[in-house]
């Protein structure tokens, strides 16, 4: 089973004096089937982050080390479900193996006892359009834990989920990993949920992002959804807020700076007609 190393990375976008800095230097290493989640501001890099790890970007500095060296070993789970409409859903689960050239027979053995990981075999012969939201979800974990990854990377996978449904995923997904064990790094704008599936938390700072704090989370597992309710569960949320609340604030100041400089811009154009828009 393979672990996540990154050494020294960073990230830039654009060219010359636009350049945006978006994230590092960063230097993490998540060892073979450990739970591990990034917190931080939005624009902190997190998702820039997992998008190198799944080689959907280069970094401007650094290299990493995501599972075994061809990549098959490793899933990613974003928080759209990206489901294909016109494929069933045991279709869908079935997809990554039909690529990897895995027989139909053995394809849809593997997807249906996926699904039953998940709780949806009922619903193998359904299509995306007539699940719910949180069923869709349950398809799109079992569609990434069909190919038996070694690492698993998340991206906000709950965010679009109503609050109920995002508990009930969460449980399940923990519940899930107890059984099979790949390394998951999991990104959320959610402290408690990152609280509540972690075994170690990342917290970076603002823009560019770089790791203002690595956590414990030394709550004991397996984890119910009564453990929210705990005094320790509730002092580590604290914690974490308490360790984001000043880049939080910046990054509102800036925001309301930016909304006050074009009013007062448009303000300007509305008083003087010859002028040029901001």
């Amino acid at each position: 089973m393979g672990g996540i190393v990154i050494k020294n990375v960073s990230a830039t976008f654009g060219e010359s004096d636009k350049a945006v800095h978006a994230l590092g230097p960063v230097d993490l290493t998540v060892e073979a089937g450990e739970f591990v989640s990034l917190v931080g501001p939005s624009g902190a890099g997190k998702t820039t982050l997992l998008r190198i790890l799944s080689g959907g970007c280069m970094p401007a500095s650094g290299h990493v080390s995501c599972g075994d060296r061809s990549g098959r070993g490793r899933a990613v789970v974003f928080q759209e479900d990206r489901l294909l409409p016109w494929r069933s859903v045991l279709d869908n689960v079935a997809f990554a193996l039909e690529i990897r050239g895995v027989n139909k027979r053995t394809r849809h053995a593997e997807a249906e006892r996926c699904l039953e990981l998940v709780g949806i075999a009922d619903f193998k012969q359904r299509y995306p359009h007539e699940l719910s939201g949180g069923m869709r979800q349950r398809a799109n974990l079992a569609r990434a834990f069909a190919i038996e990854p070694d690492v698993l990377l998340m991206d906000e996978p709950f965010a679009a989920l109503d609050h109920q449904t995002r508990e009930i995923m969460q449980f399940e997904l923990l519940a899930i990993w107890e059984r099979t064990r790949p390394t998951v790094l999991f990104v959320t704008h959610q402290i408690d949920e990152a609280v509540y599936l972690s075994d170690r938390l990342i917290v970076l700072s603002g823009r560019p992002g770089k790791i203002k704090a690595d956590l414990p989370v030394e709550l004991p597992r397996p984890r119910d959804l009564a453990i929210k309710r705990e005094p320790d569960f509730h002092a580590l949320v604290d914690h974490v807020w308490s360790l984001l609340e000043g880049d939080l604030h910046h990054q509102a100041m800036s925001l309301s700076k930016g909304r006050d400089g074009r009013s007062s811009a448009m303000n300007d154009l509305q008083s003087d007609p010859a002028a040029e828009p901001p």
